[in-house]
């Protein structure tokens, strides 16, 4: 399977057993490696964990196969939870389970996925419990949340490429580093801040070599001539980027919380995943055009800056098949307006830099632009 066959599969209600041995274990693997005759409900044989897997959730653990990995061997459960459990932020409950589990088992995949909605996201975590002379026993968990609404690329990526040296060479035999290394946070977190840095620097340098945006935040149409005195010229520009990098970005964790576009009368949490994507995607052509001032800047203020509560938290989007939908207010200072959120419309970058500079990862074919040739460069 290709990279993008990969992320579609993983972004897929859960899948079930059979197919994600058939398209991620054994591939990853091999078919001799990885022994599925197993069916073990662990909370029947070990009734002590049930008041804890109860509590959080957790209606059933089965031990469903083996992987020999030679000296680190690892067992895979199958976790099923009740609906009311929120996958993403139900994290402490299922480790806590995990340390128990890990307890006995020296490594594991989990798959957990909901009990009676099989079409809601689920997780992929690998543990295993790390041996260090400084610490002791430790039991590492890493997670990849998968499924609808989920971007999966990383994921998809990463495995590939592991599959990719089995198919190479089929006497290759995957370890726990590869392992580690393929659900590290660390490696996703220095890929985020490098994405995050080319976005910013696109972003100055469009600002820096327009000259009507250059004359409104630095007060010259020409660069200074030494580069400490063009250094402090152009930070208010920098300053600007970073502000609206960063509003963005922290949305982008809000609507994860589904926070934003919640239903009217509806409970925070019954919002979109994919908000601000589908905003873009909602407006017509000619709010597109004209995103950034004309619905994010008042999402901005008037939504994410005022106090609604009298009203329900209700506010009026401005994208007519969209509407009226409950926004949180988000007090704090990162959303209050300052000189440049009231520069000219034409000192900024328009809608495209948002959903092509932005939204790399998010994108649907009516919010595709050429990152080279971006609509506005």
């Amino acid at each position: 399977m290709s990279v993008h066959d990969l992320k579609h599969f993983l972004q897929q209600p859960f899948p079930g057993k059979a197919a994600f041995f058939a398209h991620i274990l054994l591939p990853l693997f091999g078919e001799e490696n990885v022994i599925d005759t197993y069916d073990e409900p662990l909370l029947d044989h070990h009734p002590t964990l049930r008041p804890m897997a109860e509590a959080t959730g957790i209606r059933t653990i089965t031990r469903i196969a083996h992987i020999d990995l030679g000296l680190q061997p690892l067992d895979i459960f199958d976790i099923t939870v009740a609906d009311r459990v929120r996958m993403a932020q139900n994290r402490v409950g299922v480790q806590q389970l995990v340390r128990r589990i890990m307890d006995t088992y020296s490594g594991a995949f989990l798959l957990i996925h909901y009990e009676g909605r099989p079409d809601w996201e689920w997780r992929f975590t690998f543990c295993h419990k790390a041996h260090d002379a400084t610490s002791g026993t430790d039991a590492r968990r890493f997670t990849f949340l998968l499924g609808p609404g989920q971007a999966c690329r990383t994921a998809a990526e990463n495995f590939r490429s592991l599959i990719e040296r089995r198919t190479a060479d089929p006497e290759v035999q995957l370890d726990i580093d590869d392992l580690r290394r393929a659900f590290s946070v660390e490696a996703l977190s220095r890929e985020f801040f490098a994405r995050y840095k080319a976005h910013y620097a696109r972003f100055v340098d469009f600002m820096v070599n327009d000259v009507p945006m250059r004359q409104d935040f630095t007060g010259t149409s020409c660069p200074a001539d030494t580069p400490e005195a063009r250094n402090r010229e152009e930070k208010p520009i920098r300053d600007y980027v970073k502000k609206l990098l960063g509003r963005i970005v922290f949305l982008h964790f809000v609507q994860k919380k589904r926070w934003l576009g919640v239903p009217l009368g509806a409970p925070w949490g019954e919002g979109p995943d994919n908000f601000l994507l589908h905003l873009f995607s909602a407006a017509p052509p000619e709010q597109q055009a004209d995103f950034l001032d004309g619905v994010l800047e008042p999402l901005f203020d008037r939504g994410l800056d005022t106090d609604r509560s009298a009203e329900g938290d209700a506010y009026n989007t401005l994208v007519p098949t969209v509407g009226t939908v409950r926004i949180p207010w988000l007090s704090g200072g990162l959303f209050e307006r300052d000189r440049q959120d009231r520069l000219p419309r034409a000192s900024r970058p328009n809608s495209s830099a948002i959903s092509s500079r932005c939204w790399p990862n998010t994108t649907s074919p009516s919010t595709k632009t050429t990152p080279t040739t971006p609509k506005w460069a």
